[in-house]
């Protein structure tokens, strides 16, 4: 397997919310000078200081922030270089044509996730602080980096003409590829136009959208997004997504699905999986598969915040949700199952569920409901002692 080569930094330029050209979605290091703003992504691109970053790649010299890659790479596993190029090509290309783009297209949202940040969501911005100190026990230092670096005013690059423009200016027909995530994209307030450019500059380009459904398409757009692929973000049935998500309607959400999946290709079902959702994975699975046949269902246990992690349940409260993943485990529409079904059988220590208490009692303070709504059953163990 090639060791040498890196599509994203030979073919696949990633944009991050802040309108920076990164090396990829997994590497924050050696962020290129300038701003998708101000430069075109073709001067950034093909930059002397990104020139330098290929010609390590090329010499096999360890390039900094890429240790995913290498690390997986070590165990003999395909990792996510291999895995992001298995989708164009078998073999790399033999140059550094912008095949492929990947845009995540600043901070504005109209949700604030549990599982999110304020630099994915402009509604997280003015409420991270008492998150910070009631459930991270956060500095007052930490707080006001997080707060000056996420400013929604730093992460608002798709809002401005002259970013698509600069875009659209670097790309060809050679772009096979667009991958759209946010923020929410559709609340981007000229999004349908630059949607429209985009095919018109790149019309061999398969564009792929990353959405929170809830927002409906304006029915004169809709012609726009005919060959548009999508991916939906959800999370847990009815109230667990409302509780999850906060800011959303289980029901009005399921009108804008309706829409999505009657005018645009809606091609998989993105669910980020929780302590709060968990234990409602078979319903969803089970509502979805009835009223959107055919759509794959993609599931990742989030990683990255211990006080939503899975591992932190009891087995019997998540027994129902293990004889799931054996039942589907093998159904070709299904990914990531065996990675969900590893979390649910974690026997390793993880953290007491005293974390996740300290979240639900901050968290309560901002839905329109409270946990023991949403999973009595789980709520009762939460701040008391669960016996089956």
């Amino acid at each position: 397997m090639f060791t040498n080569y890196c599509i994203y930094m030979n073919n696949y330029p990633f944009i991050n919310n802040k309108g920076h050209l990164h090396v990829c979605c997994k590497n924050n290091h050696n962020r290129i000078d300038g701003n998708i703003k101000t430069h075109t992504l073709r001067e950034m691109y093909y930059s002397a200081q990104y020139e330098d970053l290929r010609n390590k790649m090329s010499a096999n010299e360890s390039i900094s922030g890429c240790h995913i890659c290498y690390d997986q790479e070590a165990k003999n596993q395909f990792s996510f270089r291999h895995r992001s190029l298995s989708r164009f090509s078998k073999q790399p290309f033999d140059d550094t044509k912008i095949r492929a783009l990947d845009l995540r297209i600043g901070s504005l949202c109209n949700l604030m996730c549990a599982m999110c940040h304020p630099t994915d969501s402009s509604k997280w911005h003015a409420n991270y602080e008492l998150y910070a100190k009631e459930v991270l026990n956060k500095s007052e230092h930490h707080i006001k980096a997080i707060a000056d670096t996420n400013s929604p005013n730093l992460l608002n690059w798709a809002e401005y003409d002259s970013s698509w423009q600069n875009i659209f200016c670097s790309v060809d027909n050679n772009l096979q590829q667009v991958y759209i995530a946010g923020g929410e994209p559709f609340y981007i307030k000229k999004f349908p136009q630059y949607i429209k450019e985009l095919i018109n500059y790149a019309p061999n380009a398969s564009i792929t959208i990353n959405t929170n459904a809830t927002r409906l398409i304006d029915p004169n757009d809709l012609h726009i997004f005919k060959d548009i692929y999508c991916r939906i973000s959800i999370d847990g049935f009815g109230l667990h997504d409302d509780y999850q998500r906060l800011g959303q309607s289980w029901n009005d959400k399921l009108q804008v699905i309706d829409q999505y999946y009657n005018n645009l290709n809606v091609i998989c079902f993105d669910l980020t999986i929780t302590a709060l959702t968990v234990r409602s994975v078979p319903n969803l699975v089970a509502y979805l598969q009835s009223r959107y046949p055919n759509v794959n269902i993609l599931f990742r246990p989030v990683v990255n915040k211990p006080h939503l992690d899975i591992r932190i349940l009891p087995k019997d409260l998540t027994v129902h949700v293990l004889q799931f993943c054996n039942r589907y485990i093998n159904k070709k529409n299904f990914c990531n199952l065996a990675q969900l079904k590893e979390f649910i059988t974690y026997d390793n220590d993880v953290p007491p569920k005293d974390i996740l208490r300290k979240f639900i009692t901050h968290w309560n303070k901002h839905s329109i409901c409270s946990f023991n709504d949403v999973d009595e059953t789980l709520n009762k163990w939460i701040y008391e002692d669960y016996s089956s």
